[in-house]
């Protein structure tokens, strides 16, 4: 799964397949050890800068899995999450801003799967890469959106017992397998051709791009399911009909849209409103963005805060090849933070699951810009323009310069 070839090497790199356990006895010997199954840009000094690194970041995250439940403050204002309004219903205690009062929203968001950093998986090929804590979040980010847009395309909006859910887990097991088609070790593989080596941080216009690549090349998900990211902000509609197989106002693929978006270098006050006001589109997957080189999953808004999932904390890696709980996949920690502490760039999800899902989707974005006509986040065309088409002839890569995220 690696981009990067092997050059310059004497001996020819073999995958070594090891367990868990051996790779945790033998974390520290594989990064000291010269031997041919790593890339030889990996030296002695640079083996030993990344075991540093491996151990400070291990000192600086919180480490395993709680299930004791943390909430931020609420008001009695309703929430939206994912599309879905949440009203505030009086606690014993006659109260309606505290979390007894928004029981439902809590048990609706701790169905949303949870990826945080994972240590002690096998090493992602020809690197002593063993973790991805402290450059891996917007990685994690990215499986958050990608599973939760799996959970609707395969279940729709019912909530599900977890013995259904292991199937969409095992896609995203920490091993480079065909199995996985999304671990972090497919993705981080196919960094290097969007201009990220592996233990570089990802900006979303990145995750983006290469969460895109890796549905769309898949044999299987590509036959109902593609992935359209537009390089500009805008959707256009005619690349959405070719890229859904449409047939007599029919889709054959259903779809996920992932939107790359640049603010500018602040957040401008102008976009708080619509962007708050996207958390009540149905069709809306949340948001893979942060604040500044720190990544978060955003999946909800009450008032102007934005409710959300956080990556960083480093658990020790699942053994998805016999059985397993999914209990470290679901947070039991909500925290939040007003919109203006969030960094201008981002990537905005959705999932159509048909052709009118999608037009209406449409019409609820242009009626959003035209509730706010001087804070366009993104737009809706019918026709891509000409020079975008010879690009994509040309296979010519656009990417947006994005703030790069931890």
């Amino acid at each position: 799964h690696i981009s990067r070839k092997i050059e310059d090497s004497q001996a020819t790199p073999q995958h070594i397949s090891i367990s868990v356990e051996e790779e945790r006895q033998q974390h520290i010997t594989s990064l000291l050890d010269l031997s041919p199954h790593l890339s030889p840009r990996y030296s002695l000094c640079a083996r030993l800068g990344i075991y540093i690194h491996y151990m400070m970041m291990n000192a600086l995250y919180s480490y395993g899995y709680s299930a004791a439940a943390s909430y931020p403050s609420f008001t009695s204002s309703p929430i939206w999450l994912l599309g879905k309004r949440y009203q505030s219903q009086a606690d014993n205690t006659g109260a309606t801003n505290t979390a007894a009062a928004f029981k439902s929203f809590i048990d609706d968001l701790s169905q949303i799967l949870w990826f945080t950093y994972r240590k002690d998986f096998p090493a992602i090929e020809y690197t002593p890469y063993a973790s991805d804590v402290g450059w891996g979040c917007m990685l994690r980010c990215g499986q958050m959106m990608l599973a939760q847009a799996f959970k609707i395309h395969r279940f729709g909006h019912i909530a599900k017992p977890d013995a259904d859910i292991l199937s969409i887990l095992k896609m995203f097991a920490d091993i480079s397998n065909e199995t996985a088609p999304f671990s972090v070790h497919c993705i981080a593989g196919t960094g290097p051709k969007y201009g990220k080596d592996i233990g570089e941080w990802f900006a979303p216009s990145t995750i983006a791009s290469v969460l895109s690549e890796l549905v769309n090349q898949h044999v299987q998900l590509s036959t109902d399911l593609t992935v359209y990211t537009p390089s500009d902000g805008t959707i256009y509609k005619d690349a959405v009909s070719e890229l859904c197989g449409e047939v007599a106002e029919k889709w054959k693929r259903n779809l996920v849209i992932i939107i790359p978006i640049h603010l500018g270098t602040d957040m401008n006050s102008i976009y708080y409103q619509p962007l708050l006001e996207t958390f009540q589109i149905p069709q809306t997957l949340g948001i893979i963005g942060g604040k500044p080189r720190s990544s978060l999953y955003f999946v909800a808004t009450q008032d102007n805060d934005l409710f959300y999932l956080d990556p960083h904390t480093l658990q020790a890696t699942i053994n998805m090849s016999s059985d397993f709980s999914i209990d470290t996949f679901k947070c039991a920690t909500i925290r939040k933070l007003n919109v203006s502490e969030m960094d201008p760039s981002f990537a905005m999800a959705f999932y159509c699951a048909n052709m009118a899902d999608f037009l209406d989707l449409c019409l609820r974005m242009d009626q959003l810009n035209k509730r706010h006509p001087d804070a366009h986040i993104f737009s809706v065309s019918d026709k891509t323009p000409e020079d975008q088409n010879h690009e994509k002839d040309e296979d010519v890569l656009v990417e947006i310069d994005d703030d790069e995220f931890s």
